[in-house]
């Protein structure tokens, strides 16, 4: 989205791991206090440096064991998309970010979770996964979901309206039928149930999400169906450009809270 402060890369982000040291025994003479008070500074510096960048863990995925102390297969979970839950202040700058990796076709509901907080991976986990994360313990103004679901997304030639020469027309019919109406009305008609973003805030219950409808001319070609919904009624429906949006969701949310 354009309006945030930072891009999110595809490619996953480096890591860090906080270590602590503890230095005990007394200082005897001028020298051995120097080396000692150099030897903490050394191990502070890398205690703050420390840490494995995506290409060693793409490289050698098994370090994440560190993290989770549990076996298993780390390449596997990374070779898919994750779900990103994106933690924002209310600036709308990133602060948190949490990665979800899934098996694709496995019936095992574990997934791979990375931690993620300045551009360093200070955590992971194996568990399972339900389409949310916890957000416990978390300071953030908006919490956004891109599920990367680009290619369940509806294509524009099974969508039944003309997003192309109509699309004033077809946002007040689609505002006429669904607006007031359930969300899952809409999403059988777009025969798709998990959005491309989901956008919510601590300070209301309304959530907003975004469907995409991808054009035939590409992704930027495309358009979107974005549905402010509230206790799964849908109270406000716009359709929006996928690539610069003339709307910005956050905002949208804030005034409607």
């Amino acid at each position: 989205m354009k309006n945030y402060k930072r891009v999110i890369a595809l490619g996953l982000i480096s890591a860090v791991m906080i270590t602590t040291v503890a230095c005990t025994g007394d200082v005897k003479d001028t020298a051995s206090s120097t080396q000692v008070e150099s030897t903490k500074e050394d191990e502070n510096t890398q205690a703050e440096e420390i840490g494995y960048n995506f290409d060693k863990i793409y490289k050698n995925p098994e370090i994440l064991k560190e993290f989770t102390k549990m076996d298993a297969d780390y390449k596997a979970y990374l070779e898919n998309e994750p779900v990103r839950a994106m933690f924002l202040d209310e600036n709308t700058n990133l602060t948190d970010e949490t990665d979800v990796y899934i098996l694709k076709e496995s019936e095992d509901p574990t997934a791979l979770y990375l931690y993620i907080k300045e551009d360093k991976v200070i955590n992971a986990k194996l568990d399972a996964f339900n389409g949310e994360v916890n957000t416990e313990g978390y300071d953030y103004d908006t919490l956004v979901y891109n599920y990367n679901h680009m290619e369940k997304q509806t294509k524009e030639v099974d969508f039944p309206y003309d997003l192309e020469e109509k699309r004033e027309d077809t946002q007040k019919e689609l505002k006429e039928k669904f607006e007031g109406k359930s969300l899952k009305e809409l999403q059988d008609v777009l025969k798709v149930y998990t959005p491309l973003y989901r956008y919510m805030r601590k300070d209301t219950d309304k959530i907003l999400e975004t469907y995409m409808i991808i054009s035939e001319a590409g992704y930027t070609a495309s358009s979107t169906i974005n549905v402010v919904v509230k206790d799964g009624k849908i109270e406000k429906l716009y359709i929006d450009d996928s690539y610069q949006p003339s709307n910005d969701p956050v905002g949208l949310l804030k005034e409607m809270k």
